[in-house]
């Protein structure tokens, strides 16, 4: 979707879904976009004085002044110099050696351990020491083999009754373990011990905390985004109970579900840090500036000369999160939502601009650009990648080399959206952990491609299916320990119970 297109989409109106009816939470994080904002209610007589004017141009609270003409052209800038480099990261390079150790970078054995502990602890609670067959970390590696292979054969929606039956199932799921062993670790997955019911009160994702955080530090960890990166927000599917469940309208997967933040690689669409938004603390006020709150944090990894670009959208553009990553020698570049008070009324929407106009504003540090893609409509951005006034006058739209650009780099986390919505393990669940944990496990999948194929590259290479056979090679070779155990020892987790 290009930038033009942006401006007249519905809105993307995030708003928390409390689990009372009668508790209305209201979150400051209402993406707002073309018919959600109204175009310009601005005096047509001060845009025309401002248009016509040779003067700068000044925001509308007066404090910031934009000059009509680049101030420094030709200036080479050390925030457009990456430093370091991107893509896979030496400590991930040395411990590949075979496909499922890429999945294994992101879900670690620490993280396997804390999950086989929590396990057992629920299913000895639900089930009895006499019922329950005590879960290893092979039977857990299986368990996610099944989910990535039901997710390439889009098994996810089938019932497990009918995955298992003896006519319509499939032989290898029923090799790998019972039907009803894996309703058992289904019901009994759990990621923390039993004591969150004293933690909740204090932590909403008390739940998956620490599960969740050593993931991300994976994220971090295996792999650097490569010079330009963008930040935005997914919102995985769940209409379960969940005090931070968010309804976003113009979701094209589901309306309603867990938001997360995310910072992609735009090259490459690779995850490499995220945020799970859990709502207003607990008995505190909404948070104020959340966009820029949430762009630093993700972005405080890279270091402070980093010399990459962020590209962004209007709910987290702003001239204070510009100067924020200045700070940091990383450059901004994104749509800026018409009632920032640092916008001046000239570059809003108005009847008397041409269509495919630009007007530009310029600082020392940033250049504002205000194009207009169709009569009465106009789309504003703010980057501190670029200095000068370029136009790409080879096309007739005469678009801007800033809006150019953004809609090259704005793409990262709608791509794996899409990516991992293709091939997604998500099953049917009414506990939010879970469903995130789905979520997890299908960009972990994801990652843990990207990194085999660069790792790779001459890997099928023209093969347009290399990502299916990747995750069905993956999941296989995950399974194949406990098919080993139970093709020696048959049925071994009912005898076990018994």
């Amino acid at each position: 979707m290009d930038v033009e297109e942006e401006e007249s989409e519905t809105a993307s109106c995030a708003s928390e879904v409390p689990e009372n009816d009668d508790e209305v939470l209201a979150e400051p994080d209402v993406v707002e976009t073309g018919e959600d904002q109204p175009d310009t209610e601005s005096d047509d007589d001060d845009v025309l004085y401002q248009i016509n004017d040779i003067g700068p141009y000044f925001g509308k609270n007066g404090a910031v002044q934009w000059s009509r003409f680049p101030l420094d052209i030709g200036k080479t800038r050390s925030v457009n110099k990456m430093t370091g480099e991107g893509g896979v990261t030496p400590h991930a390079r040395s411990r590949v050696m075979d496909m499922p150790d890429c999945i294994d970078l992101f879900l670690t054995s620490a993280i396997k351990e804390s999950i086989v502990l929590h396990t057992n602890e629920e299913g000895n609670r639900r089930y009895g020491k006499t019922e329950w067959v005590p879960f290893d970390v092979v039977e857990l590696d299986a368990f996610l083999g099944m989910l990535l292979l039901q997710g390439v054969h889009m098994d996810g929606t089938v019932p497990v009754s009918e995955l298992w039956s003896e006519g319509e199932g499939k032989k290898i799921y029923q090799a790998c373990m019972s039907r009803k062993r894996f309703a058992q670790i289904t019901c009994s997955l759990r990621f923390d011990d039993s004591t969150r019911e004293k933690r909740v009160e204090l932590d909403k994702m008390t739940h998956v905390r620490e599960f969740f955080e050593m993931w991300s530090l994976s994220l971090r960890t295996n792999y650097l985004p490569y010079e330009s990166a963008c930040v935005d927000e997914q919102l995985f599917p769940f209409k379960g109970r969940c005090g931070f469940k968010q309804y976003i309208p113009t979701k094209p997967r589901s309306k309603y579900g867990l938001k997360l933040f995310l910072l992609c690689c735009c090259r490459t669409s690779h995850c490499c840090n995220i945020q799970l938004y859990t709502g207003k603390p607990v008995g505190g006020k909404p948070e104020k500036n959340q966009g820029k709150r949430v762009v630093l944090d993700l972005v405080d990894y890279l270091g402070d000369d980093s010399g990459r670009n962020v590209t962004t959208d209007n709910f987290f553009t702003s001239l204070a999160l510009g100067e924020a990553l200045l700070k940091k020698n990383i450059s901004l570049i994104g749509t800026i939502r018409k009632s920032r008070p640092e916008i001046p009324s000239a570059f809003l929407p108005s009847k008397y601009r041409e269509v495919h106009s630009s007007l530009f504003g310029h600082t020392s540090d940033f250049t504002l650009v205000s194009y207009v893609p169709k009569k009465g409509k106009a789309v504003t951005l703010l980057s501190s990648m670029h200095l000068d006034a370029d136009i790409d006058e080879s096309s007739k739209e005469e678009k801007p080399e800033i809006v150019m650009e953004y809609n090259r780099t704005k793409a990262g986390v709608d791509t794996l959206d899409q990516l991992t919505g293709n091939y997604s393990c998500r099953r049917k669940t009414s506990r939010w952990p879970m469903a995130l944990f789905y979520d997890i496990l299908d960009i972990s999948a994801l990652d843990a491609y990207i990194i085999w194929c660069e790792i790779n590259p001459g890997w099928n290479s023209t093969l347009p299916t290399k990502r299916r056979m990747f995750l069905q090679d993956v999941s296989k070779k995950m399974m194949q320990r406990q098919l080993l155990r139970r093709s020696t020892t048959p049925n071994c987790s009912e005898k076990k119970s018994k």
